[in-house]
Order: structure tokens, then sequence, then C-alpha cells
């Protein structure tokens, strides 16, 4: 299972399992850390006994963040992640965590969950911890567009990067942490192909053939996902192949 789908009046909310490298984000950051500047605050809870109802408690943060928009947002979020069983009780919670092992921590001695979830003005990050007496749950909210260009920087990535369009071979411009492109029009170079220009233009910015295939993924997948991360192509924009990978094709 790959992710979890969560509708509720409010929006679809879309639960992932937190990646390798974001899974820090689920855990109260560094006070001087630029990740602790753009967390808006987490809310945490634990059962006791056999009540299905959770004893909470909210720690805001340093990032302001008042609006009532957030506030029913939060709401209907913590309302869903407890219909879909996440939040239910602790051993359903369990069991729900049990469908998705790449989101175990595995730099926790015991069993801990990390899951990711994004909304268009904010990212939240869910710590599940389905262990009997001590707080089971820690959900952390950070502004989105704040929390994005830390992972922008953390990964090396471009603020911008051109792009020629697969069907019709224009250039277009990819935006970080946006999905899909921009139409761009490049006046005086019509008898230059496409592709060429292209590749000009990113040199010209500085930006290498594997932070553009990073930005293609993640414009087009998503932004977490490790195709979006230069770190996994070659200087020619081509996907490094995994050791099991290449086993498999021997």
């Amino acid at each position: 299972m790959t992710e979890l789908k969560i509708s509720t009046p409010y929006a679809e909310f879309i639960v992932t399992p937190a990646v390798q490298e974001e899974q820090k984000y689920c855990f109260t950051q560094d006070m001087y850390s630029d990740a602790r500047g753009a967390c808006i605050g987490h809310l945490r809870g634990y059962w006791e006994g056999i009540s299905p109802v959770p004893y909470t408690n909210w720690w805001p943060d340093t990032f302001p963040e008042k609006s009532s928009e957030f506030k029913e947002e939060l709401a209907h979020l913590f309302h869903g992640l407890q219909s879909s069983g996440l939040l239910a009780d602790r051993a359903t919670m369990n069991a729900r965590c049990n469908r998705f092992p790449s989101a175990v921590i595995k730099t926790q001695f015991r069993k801990e969950m990390a899951f990711r979830i994004n909304t268009e003005h904010r990212i939240y990050f869910l710590r599940c911890i389905p262990h009997k007496g001590e707080y089971n749950f820690y959900l952390y909210c950070y502004d989105r567009n704040a929390l994005m260009e830390i992972f922008r920087r953390e990964k090396g990535l471009p603020t911008y990067c051109f792009s020629e369009h697969k069907t019709t071979h224009q250039v277009v411009v990819i935006n970080h942490g946006e999905s899909g492109y921009h139409p761009c029009k490049i006046r005086g170079f019509e008898n230059i192909p496409t592709k060429e220009l292209v590749d000009k233009l990113n040199a010209a910015k500085g930006i290498s053939k594997a932070q553009v295939a990073a930005m293609e993924c993640g414009s087009l997948l998503r932004w977490d996902c490790p195709a979006a991360d230069p770190r996994n192509y070659t200087e020619e924009g081509l996907p490094i192949r995994s050791q099991s990978s290449a086993k498999e094709e021997r």
C-alpha cells in the first residue's frame, strides 16, 4: 500500500509514508534550525484504558499561524485520521501502520512510523507510536512554502529550470514545488532545436542536467519522491541504477 486517501467535508487528504530523509520532521527540530522556523506547532496525544477518545494537547511553535482556516483544516484532518483508523485507537493504529512497511523509522529502537500529508498551504508529518504507556502520536504542522524551500536547498535544486514539453516540443518553465509547467516564449531563437536551446538556457543559469531531470519528475510525480532528487542522476541526467536493479538485469 503506497497511500491512504481520506475524504472529509473539508477536503480530501492523501497520506503517504514519509521518505527516510524527511522522517526527521516528525520530531521537534533544533531551536535554531530553519525547519524549526517553518513549524507552526504540533499536536500530540495518547489513549488510556479502553476509551477510543485520545487525550491531546497542542504545542505552538515559532511560525505564526492562528487563522480560522488553519484551525478548520487541522480539525478535519485530525478527524479524518481517526475515521481512517490511523488515529482510531492504539490497536487499530498498529494494524493500519502494518500496511505501510516503508513508513518505519529505522533509527528508532522500537516500532514507530512516519507519514506525510500535503495540503495547499501546509505540510503535515505524523508519527505513530502504537505502544502503551506513552504518547501514541505526534502531528507536526509546517508552513508549506517555508518547508519546501528547505527541501529545495537540501536537495540542491534550483528555484526553476527550463524544459522541453514532450508533446509540443516547446520551451516550458518548471517551478520548484509546483505541479506541471508554465509555457515560455523565447524570441530570437526559432532556428535552434528546442533541446539545444533548453540546455543553453539551463547552463547559463548554472543548472545541471541532473537538476533538470529531478525537477521534471518532481513536477510530474511528487516532490518528495526519490526521482525528484538530483543526487539520483548522473551528470547527463540519467537515473543512477540501484545495485539491486543492476543485479536483476544480469
